[in-house]
C-alpha cells in the first residue's frame, strides 16, 4: 500500500473516531439535559415555594475573565439557608436582588434556583445541538470522501480503465488498447463478460512434403 494511500485511511480513520465523539457528545448532552428538566420540573411542580435574597458572590477566573455566581438566601420557618447558582457570569450580581425558590418540604435545605435551573437546562440543550449537528456534518463530509476514494480507486485499476461507461464495475462497453490484448480461447474474455471477437479464417498453408501441390491441383 503506498503511503499516500495509508495516509488517507489514516485520516479517515481519525475522521471516523472524531464523528464518533462529537455525536456522542451532542446526543448526551440533550438527553441529559432532558432528564435534568423533567427532574427539575418535578421538583419545581411539587415543592414549597419562597423568595431568596441575593447577599453575596463567588468569584472566579476562566481564560482571564472574572466570573461570578450568585449566593442567595432564603428563610424557612424562621431558619435562614444559603444557596449558590449551578450557572456562572461575567456580569457582577446585583446584591439585594431577588430569586424564586423551591425547597423541599422535608428537607428545606435541598433547594432549586427556578431560574437557575432553566438557564442550564436550555444551555445543555445548545451546546448538545452544535456538537450533534458538528457530528453530523462530519459524518456527511466522511461519506463524501469515502465514496469519491473508492471511485477513484476503480478508475486507477485495470478492469476500471478497461471499461467505460455504466455505473458499475465492468459495466459498459470495452476501452480498445486499455487491455492486455487477448490470448487463449476463453468465451469469456477473464471472466469480465465480453467476448472477443473470432480471428479471421487463415488461406490454406503448402505441405512441407509437395510446396506447389494445391498450386498444381488447381492449374491441372
Amino acid at each position: 500500500m503506498s503511503t499516500k494511500k495509508q495516509s488517507a485511511n489514516k485520516q479517515s480513520v481519525i475522521n471516523v473516531l472524531l464523528t464518533v465523539l462529537f455525536l456522542a457528545l451532542g446526543i448526551g448532552l440533550i438527553v441529559g439535559g432532558t432528564f435534568l428538566k423533567k427532574s427539575n420540573d418535578e421538583k419545581i411542580a411539587a415543592w414549597e415555594k419562597t423568595t431568596g435574597i441575593v447577599t453575596d458572590y463567588a468569584v472566579s477566573k476562566d481564560d482571564d475573565e472574572v466570573m461570578y455566581r450568585e449566593i442567595i438566601s432564603y428563610t424557612v420557618d424562621e431558619k435562614t439557608y444559603t444557596i449558590k447558582s449551578s450557572s456562572s457570569s461575567n456580569i457582577r450580581p446585583s446584591i439585594g436582588a431577588k430569586r424564586d425558590i423551591a425547597y423541599n418540604p422535608f428537607n428545606p435545605d435541598e433547594a432549586i434556583i427556578v431560574s437557575d435551573s432553566k438557564m442550564g437546562t436550555t444551555l445543555m440543550f445548545i451546546v448538545g445541538g452544535v456538537f450533534t449537528a458538528v457530528g453530523v456534518l462530519m459524518a456527511g463530509m466522511t461519506v463524501i470522501k469515502i465514496m469519491k476514494g473508492k471511485k477513484a480507486s476503480e478508475s486507477d485499476s485495470p478492469e476500471g480503465a478497461f471499461y467505460s461507461g455504466g455505473g458499475a464495475p465492468y459495466e459498459g462497453t470495452p476501452n480498445a488498447g486499455s487491455w492486455p490484448p487477448y490470448a487463449g480461447n476463453d468465451d469469456n474474455y477473464m471472466g469480465r463478460g465480453y467476448t472477443p471477437p473470432a480471428e479471421p479464417a487463415r488461406p490454406a498453408q503448402p505441405t512441407d512434403e509437395n510446396p506447389f501441390e494445391e498450386f498444381d491441383s488447381k492449374n491441372r
